[in-house]
C-alpha cells in the first residue's frame, strides 16, 4: 500500500470510529439526563405560516420523536421584510389554498388580526408551559385570532393565563433576536440545533442515491461513448458522413452542461433522478468520446490489416484488432470519469435531479451552516474513498491486462 492510501485510509478510519461514537456519547447523555431532542418553532400569531405550522407540529412529534417548543418572536425589521403588507396578503391567500391540499384549518378570505389580538395571544404563549400543551394552547389561539373570534380568545386567555403586558415586548424582541442568530429572519420556521451529523441516517441514503446517479449516468455515458468512438476516428472509418455525424453529436453531448441538461429533463420528466441520470449520461457521452476518439486515432493498424488480410470485416478489425489495444485506456478514463460524475450527481441535484443535492441545497437556502457542512464533508469523503477505490481497481485491471 501507498504513503498516499495509508494516510487516506487512516484519515476515514479514524472519521468513521469518532463520529458514531460522539454521536452515542451524546445520545446517551440526553438520555440519561432525561432530556429530549427539541425544536423551536418561531412563531407570530399574525402570521398564516405559523398557524399551519402549529397544526403539523403534533404530526412531527409523532413522526420523528422530538418536542417542538413555541417560541413567540417580534416582527422582522424593514431590511428583513420591505413590503409586509403585500407579504401578509399573500401568505393569506397562500395558507388557504395550503390548508385545503393538506387537510388543514385555515378560514378563506381571513383578514389580517387586530393588533391588540396578536399581542394577547403572545401574552398568553409567553407563559412557561409543558411543550405539549404549548402545542395545544398555539392551535386554540390561532384559531381564535384568525377566525376573529373575540370570545374564544378570551376563554382561551382566561383558561390558560399569560404574562403581563409590559414584558411581552422586550420578550419578543429576545425571541426574535435568538431566530437572526440560528439564521432566519421570519416567523413561521421550524429551527432544530441537534447535534452536527443529527441527520446522518437520511443523508447517507442520499449519498448512496447520488453515487448510484453518478454510476448508473457512467455506464450508460461510457456505452454510448463506445459505440460513437470506432465511426468518429478518422484512421478507423473512411466514411465522410458517418465520421462528420458522430463527431457532431460528441461534440453536441459535450458542450451543453449537466446543469442545462438537467434543468430541460427535470421540466420533461419531473422532480427525480432520471432526470440527474439522463443528463450526466448525455455529457459523460460526449466528453469520453472524444478521449475514447483520440485514443483510437493513435493505435497501432498493424493487427487490424491482419484481420483484414484474414477476410475480417469492419466489425471483426474493431472487436480482434484495435479493443484490446485501447481498453485498458478506456477504462482509466471511464473511472476517472465516474469520479467527476459523483461530484456532478451532487450538484444537478441542485435543480431538482435527485440525490443529495437537492438536500444541500435546502439547508443552504435555510441558512443551516452546521448541515452545510456536514453534507460537504460527507460529500469530500465519499470522492475520496472512490478516488482510492477507482485508483486500485484501474491498476489491478491494466496489470491483468497487461500479463495476458
Amino acid at each position: 500500500m501507498s504513503a498516499k492510501s495509508k494516510i487516506v485510509a487512516s484519515a476515514i478510519n479514524a472519521y468513521l470510529s469518532s463520529s458514531p461514537l460522539r454521536h452515542s456519547m451524546y445520545n446517551a447523555g440526553r438520555i440519561l439526563r432525561g432530556g429530549q431532542r427539541r425544536a423551536k418553532l418561531y412563531y407570530r400569531a399574525d402570521d398564516p405560516y405559523s398557524h399551519l405550522l402549529v397544526q403539523v407540529g403534533p404530526r412531527l412529534v409523532r413522526e420523528f420523536g422530538f418536542e417542538v417548543e413555541i417560541v413567540p418572536v417580534a416582527k422582522p425589521g424593514l431590511s428583513a421584510n420591505p413590503a409586509p403588507e403585500m407579504l401578509l396578503q399573500h401568505a393569506i391567500r397562500d395558507a388557504a389554498i395550503l390548508a385545503e391540499s393538506y387537510s388543514l384549518s385555515f378560514p378563506a378570505g381571513a383578514a389580517p388580526p387586530p393588533e391588540d389580538r396578536i399581542r394577547r395571544a403572545h401574552a398568553v404563549l409567553l407563559q412557561p408551559r409543558s411543550p405539549e400543551t404549548q402545542l395545544q394552547v398555539a392551535e386554540e389561539l390561532g384559531e381564535a385570532v384568525w377566525r376573529d373570534d373575540g370570545a374564544a380568545l378570551a376563554r382561551v386567555v382566561e383558561r390558560h393565563g399569560g404574562v403581563s403586558g409590559e414584558s411581552v415586548r422586550p420578550a419578543l424582541d429576545a425571541n426574535y433576536a435568538a431566530l437572526e442568530r440560528a439564521g432566519h429572519y421570519q416567523s413561521g420556521m421550524l429551527h432544530y440545533g441537534g447535534d452536527w451529523y443529527w441527520g446522518i441516517d437520511r443523508w447517507l441514503v442520499l449519498l448512496w442515491d447520488t453515487v448510484l446517479i453518478a454510476f448508473l449516468a457512467t455506464l450508460f455515458g461510457f456505452i454510448g461513448a463506445f459505440v460513437l468512438c470506432f465511426p468518429a476516428a478518422r484512421n478507423l472509418n473512411s466514411n465522410s458522413w458517418s465520421y462528420f455525424i458522430c463527431r457532431r453529436i460528441l461534440e453536441f453531448g459535450r458542450s451543453v452542461p449537466e446543469l442545462v441538461f438537467a434543468l430541460i429533463f427535470v421540466f420533461s420528466f419531473g422532480i427525480g433522478p432520471i432526470p440527474g441520470v439522463l443528463a450526466i449520461a448525455l455529457h459523460s457521452c460526449g466528453a469520453l468520446g472524444k478521449l475514447f476518439s483520440e485514443i483510437n486515432e493513435n493505435v497501432d493498424l498493424g493487427p487490424a490489416d491482419g484481420v483484414a488480410a484474414a477476410g475480417g470485416n469492419w466489425f471483426q478489425k474493431i472487436a480482434y484488432a484495435v479493443v484490446p489495444q485501447v481498453f485498458p485506456n478506456f477504462m482509466s478514463y471511464t473511472l476517472l470519469r465516474f469520479e467527476i460524475n459523483v461530484r456532478a450527481a451532487s450538484v444537478v441535484g441542485f435543480v431538482g435531479a435527485g440525490g443529495i443535492g437537492q438536500e444541500l441545497m435546502t439547508v443552504i437556502r435555510q441558512f443551516i451552516y452546521q448541515d452545510i457542512s456536514a453534507i460537504v464533508l460527507m460529500l469530500v469523503l465519499a470522492v475520496i474513498l472512490i478516488d482510492v477505490s477507482c485508483e486500485k481497481l484501474r491498476h489491478k485491471a491494466i496489470g491483468e491486462v497487461k500479463s495476458i
